[in-house]
């Protein structure tokens, strides 16, 4: 056999034993990702497609697996405030399109129609563990103490607004100095953003991000001056209305 023709089978070799590892591997993926759908049940999550989530207080959380090399899973786990979706959706113009739409859409709806969240990961790596089911209720235990010590050390709006996040940093801090009521801060990231010509990668009925929250922004705060100048309004018509009073007492 010359070395040509060892070389060449070496491949043929290792080929085949790489498509006999993935086939391991798929089966394995398979059961464990019907195994972790099980355990989320138990552990007070829904399930959705490959998605797990679940409602904790004002928060949305949800997690997914993503298969990867070498028999390692990536669990990717996102968290936002339950209030974001709302922002969103009245800054795209389209809340009263899908406000009534089941929670699991806010969790895996699709990308453009739903409000980023804060993504933390890990890895793990599954080397065919004797019980799956087993193994998938240590992941999530696992996940649901990281979950914890997040919300522990951290409010939501102000971690998003002192980090910059896995994804979409910016459309985050917006919706967190929104859901503050902050809308002054808010528009000048956005209009920002603007400036950089950077629309943002979400656009529904025509308005795209960031034009959509400079306008969002100018209405809210506009309500918001005229609150106040009613306020004061009320203010002096009290004031007058006790003096008025004291005169006619005295």
């Amino acid at each position: 056999m010359t070395k040509r023709e060892e070389q060449a089978r070496e491949r043929a070799l290792k080929r085949a034993l790489e498509k006999e590892e993935n086939a391991k591997m798929d089966i394995l993926a398979k059961e464990f990702a019907k195994a972790i759908r099980i355990a989320a049940k138990k552990s007070k999550y829904k399930v959705k497609s490959d998605s797990i989530f679940k409602i904790d207080n004002d928060l949305l959380i949800s997690a997914s697996c993503i298969a990867g090399r070498n028999r390692n899973f990536y669990f990717l786990f996102g968290i936002k405030k339950y209030s974001y979706d709302a922002i969103f959706w009245d800054i795209l113009e389209m809340r009263n399109e899908v406000e009534n739409l089941p929670n699991s859409f806010r969790a895996i709806g699709v990308g453009c129609f739903v409000a980023p969240s804060v993504i933390l990961e890990y890895t793990i790596t599954l080397a065919a563990p004797d019980d799956v089911n087993e193994f998938a209720e240590s992941v999530l235990e696992r996940m649901d103490k990281q979950v914890a010590e997040f919300t522990k050390n951290h409010s939501i709006n102000e971690y998003v607004l002192e980090h910059d996040c896995m994804f979409d940093p910016i459309a985050l801090k917006i919706l967190a100095h929104i859901d503050m009521g902050d809308f002054a801060k808010a528009k000048l990231l956005a209009e920002r953003e603007i400036e950089a010509r950077k629309p943002g990668k979400w656009w529904s009925n025509g308005v795209t991000f960031n034009s959509g929250v400079v306008a969002y922004c100018n209405k809210r705060m506009q309500e918001v001056d005229c609150f106040k100048k009613l306020i004061l309004c009320l203010n002096h018509y009290l004031q007058s209305w006790f003096l008025l009073l004291c005169k006619r007492h005295y």
